[in-house]
């Protein structure tokens, strides 16, 4: 049992972190956006806004955007402040910043040394809010994805609490079901595969290697686990099957054996790339590209070295701390994989190995990005003797990982700036719109399906004063 005595000091640190994150968020978002609906706006005002309280919408067939939670938020955004992007923008980076809280509190509940604790905390931290995933932070639709977060690292460390403390049926595992329930049915959305995946098989390997199935108790409680993990994805699943097909520009009618046929490397390609470009983002990378002498070779050694440093993790992990029952990092760790190989199997049809560096998946990459700063200072902690070198050696790991992140987050910075002309010039074209053709619409506005659309999107805006159109904002 780990009983952490410097409670006080854990949850002044993790809140001075989280609220400092949240403040350089803020600032990226004033700085690099203003308040103008486009891209992923455009299906969901066609959808929803023209009547939030029609609920009929649940049952829409347009399955990308209809999470039931959205639906609250859509209303206060509406009817308080005028359907603002901002608040969405805001509402995400509070998640965020929750989310942030909860992994430095079980970070500390863990580690002892101060220092370590400290500089961890930091680390997680800068992970966490880092502009590796600048779109989803920049495009305001994304806030659901960062509560769904939030509750799925409180549901990790609730499920951490229960396996440790309690022994036997408990009131605590219904609250634990209701929320993991909730979560995956009600905000989770595409996000709830990882989650749901890595609730149930880490369970199940946690109560085979601890030999629980000799305990009653404790087999139905695994039981009652994966039963709602399992019927919270299957509910998820089937919402998903009698929704629209959601199609993207540029993926191509091909399987799998097709593209591996044409370059059986593919997969190889594709993950390693995706792992250099949740270090570095991938405009980061262009960015040194066109003053650097880099190429794809570079880029391929990032992504080695950064799976060399997430095979040592794992293999810490197996090795030292799961039966010390460090549980809450190894959700982390295994959702972190899983996402991975999602981003895969759902963009592999693009046959395009730099995919699955876009910054929108930086989010779902953030997890296992968390883990192993976790686990190497939980190794440097509790684990490692006291010869200096090999805490050196070990050292190196999070702080090359941090850096590498540090450098999207200044070139970020640096290019906010360019990023709110954009948004000036959408805003510009929105009350413009008969001086542009349907083409340059669908550019501008990043919207590809149809020009007519984003004119409905601004109409609706228009006929019920929101957005840009709301009192005071456009003579």
């Amino acid at each position: 049992m780990r009983i952490n005595k410097n409670f006080v000091f854990d949850l002044f640190l993790g809140i001075i972190l989280s609220l400092t994150g949240f403040s350089l968020l803020s600032l990226y978002i004033f700085n690099s956006s203003i308040d103008v609906p486009f891209s992923d706006y455009i299906r969901i005002i066609n959808n929803y806004i023209y009547d939030v309280f029609d609920f009929k919408y649940l049952f829409s067939t347009e399955s990308v955007s209809r999470v039931p939670l959205t639906f609250l938020f859509r209303i206060i955004n509406v009817e308080i402040f005028k359907y603002s992007v901002y608040f969405d923008k805001i509402v995400g980076i509070i998640s965020l910043a929750i989310f942030n809280l909860i992994i430095i509190l079980n970070f500390c509940e863990s580690v002892v040394n101060k220092y370590l604790k400290i500089i961890g905390s930091l680390f997680i931290s800068i992970i966490s809010f880092s502009l590796i995933s600048w779109e989803m932070i920049l495009n305001g639709t994304g806030y659901v994805h960062f509560i769904t977060m939030a509750l799925m690292v409180l549901i990790y460390h609730l499920l951490e609490n229960y396996f440790i403390f309690v022994d036997g049926y408990s009131k605590s595992l219904w609250i634990i079901l209701i929320l993991i329930f909730f979560t995956s049915v009600f905000c989770g959305g595409s996000y709830s595969v990882a989650f749901l995946m890595s609730i149930i098989f880490f369970t199940i390997f946690l109560f085979v290697i601890n030999k629980d199935y000799k305990d009653k108790n404790k087999i139905k409680n695994v039981i009652f686990i994966v039963l709602i993990s399992f019927v919270s994805g299957l509910l998820y699943f089937i919402s998903m099957s009698i929704g629209e097909p959601i199609t993207h520009v540029g993926m191509r009618d091909v399987n799998l054996l097709q593209v591996l046929s044409n370059d059986l490397l593919f997969p190889i390609k594709f993950l390693i790339k995706s792992l250099a470009g949740s270090l570095i983002g991938r405009e980061t990378l262009d960015f040194y590209k066109s003053i650097y002498f880099i190429s794809d070779f570079h880029i391929y050694e990032l992504g080695f070295i950064y799976l060399f440093i997430i095979l040592i993790s794992i293999f810490l992990y197996l090795k030292k701390m799961i039966s010390k029952k460090y549980i809450f990092v190894g959700f982390l760790l295994i959702n972190g994989i899983i996402n991975y190989l999602l981003v895969f199997l759902a963009r592999y049809k693009f046959v395009n190995t730099d995919y699955g560096m876009s910054s929108r998946y930086g989010v779902q990459y953030m997890f296992l990005g968390v883990a192993i700063i976790y686990i190497i200072f939980l190794y440097l902690d509790r684990f490692c003797n006291r010869n200096i070198i090999i805490k050196f050696i070990f050292m190196l790991f999070p702080i090359f990982i941090i850096t590498c992140h540090m450098l999207t987050i200044k070139n970020e910075f640096d290019k906010m700036p360019l990023r709110k002309q954009y948004y000036e010039k959408v805003k510009e074209t929105a009350l413009n719109m008969e001086k542009f053709t349907d083409d340059e619409l669908m550019d501008i506005f990043e919207y590809k399906r149809s020009a007519e659309q984003i004119k409905t999107a601004y109409e609706i805006l228009r006929d019920k004063n929101l957005s840009i159109y709301s009192k005071g904002d456009v003579e």
